[in-house]
């Protein structure tokens, strides 16, 4: 076991699906910031979308893409018409 898998083995974690969304083009989804202690994912599992966070980074999400806000913080999920 690498050291990775051991830490998490050791880490309390509970994982809680919150919403599957269905969102078509155009959309905005804000997302509040979280408590302490708790993180946000978001799996795309078709289409794109750009993520947008409090700081104003921005990434491009495509089909397949997780990616994991390990603070929670308050961020924004988009995508324009067309």
């Amino acid at each position: 076991m690498d050291a990775l898998s051991r830490l998490l083995s050791l880490a309390r974690t509970e994982i809680r699906l919150d919403v599957r969304c269905l969102l078509a083009a155009p959309f905005v989804l804000v997302n509040d910031s979280r408590q302490p202690g708790e993180a946000e994912f978001h799996l795309l599992l078709s289409g794109a979308c750009q993520l947008q966070t409090a700081d104003g980074a921005v990434l491009s999400l495509e089909r397949g893409d997780f990616v994991l806000l390990s603070h929670g913080g308050r961020h924004t999920l988009s995508r324009q018409a067309g």
